[in-house]
C-alpha cells in the first residue's frame, strides 16, 4: 500500500513540475490554510479543529474501537503492545500526510477550468478520482496500475 502511494507521488509530482509548484498551485488556488489561530468553533479548517478535535477524535478511535483494541491486547507483552501503538501512530501520520500530498497532485493536475473529470463525465462520483489519477498519470508504465490495485485491496482486506 506504501509503495503504491508513495510511486503514484512520485510520478504525479514529476507531471505537474516539482514539489514546489504543487505547493504554489495549492497555494494560488486557496487550497493550504497555515494556521489559523481564529478560535471559532465553526470554522471547517483551522489550528485547533486539526489539533484538539482530530486528536481527540483519533484517540477515541484507537483506544475504544474493537479492532484497535483487540489487536493491541493480542499482544503479550506491555512493552511490546506500547511499542506497537507508537508505530500505528507514526505510519498513521504518514499514511494521512501522503494522502493529502495526494489530493493535492489531483488538484494540481485537474485545477484547470476544462479539466474536472467529474464535470467532464470521465468518473461519476468524486470517490472515483484518485483511481482514474493513477490511470492517468501510470498509463505507460506497464504493471503499475494493478501494483496501486493490489496496494488498494490489501488496505481493504486489513479491516476483515
Amino acid at each position: 500500500m506504501i509503495i503504491a502511494i508513495c510511486v503514484v507521488m512520485v510520478l504525479g509530482t514529476n507531471e505537474v513540475g516539482g514539489i514546489s509548484n504543487v505547493f504554489k498551485i495549492a497555494q494560488d488556488g486557496g487550497r493550504l490554510v497555515w494556521f489559523d489561530l481564529d478560535p471559532n468553533p465553526f470554522l471547517r479548517t483551522s489550528f485547533w479543529m486539526v489539533s484538539v478535535g482530530l486528536t481527540t477524535m483519533w484517540i477515541s478511535n484507537v483506544g475504544i474501537t474493537p479492532e484497535c483494541v483487540q489487536r493491541f491486547v493480542a499482544i503479550p507483552k506491555v512493552d511490546d503492545a506500547i511499542k506497537c501503538v507508537w508505530i500505528f501512530g507514526i505510519g498513521h501520520i504518514f499514511i494521512k500526510l501522503f494522502s493529502v500530498y495526494n489530493g493535492l497532485l489531483i488538484y494540481a493536475k485537474y485545477t484547470t477550468v476544462d479539466c474536472d473529470p467529474v464535470f467532464n463525465g470521465d468518473v461519476e462520483k468524486y470517490d472515483q478520482i484518485f483511481p482514474y489519477y493513477v490511470m492517468d498519470v501510470a498509463r505507460a508504465i506497464p504493471g503499475l496500475p494493478g501494483l496501486f490495485i493490489v496496494g488498494a485491496l490489501s488496505a481493504a482486506l486489513r479491516y476483515i
